[in-house]
């Protein structure tokens, strides 16, 4: 049961990932794995938005930061 459980959660768990995978993979034309907020601000240009997903403040958007901002991070972004 454990193993079906184990799974169901990894099936799932992967088509969210890749999501955000691309998202970093769009903005990030640096290919250095992380989005800076010139390359975000060149597709989006809300810094604001940008400071406020970046938790660590480290001037970078990680993958877990845009996979936990990502209600409002892309919403006015170019498609």
């Amino acid at each position: 049961m454990k193993r079906i459980a184990m799974f169901t959660m990894i099936m799932f768990s992967i088509p969210a990932l890749a999501v955000v995978v691309d998202r970093v993979e769009q903005f990030d034309t640096d290919k250095d794995g992380k989005v800076s907020l010139e390359e975000y601000s060149s597709k989006c240009g809300i810094k604001a938005l940008f400071r406020l997903a970046d938790k660590d403040k480290d001037g970078f958007l990680n993958n877990y930061e845009m996979r936990a901002g990502r209600e409002y991070l892309f919403k006015k972004c170019e498609k």
